[in-house]
């Protein structure tokens, strides 16, 4: 399989599961877990882009 092709689905799930997990926290209205979730999936997303632009 493509490592690229591979790295994408990756993303992509990413991306999925921090829109999920907005929702999620959306109905929740736990406004401090929300803002650490997506800190966190944005950190994950920038490693993520680093390594593959290595």
């Amino acid at each position: 399989m493509n490592p690229l092709f591979v790295e994408v689905i990756c993303i992509n799930n990413l991306l999925y599961e921090q829109a999920s997990l907005f929702k999620r926290q959306c109905k929740n209205k736990n406004i401090k877990e929300l803002s650490l979730a997506a800190l966190w999936s944005d950190i994950v997303i920038g490693i993520l882009f680093y390594v593959v632009g290595l």
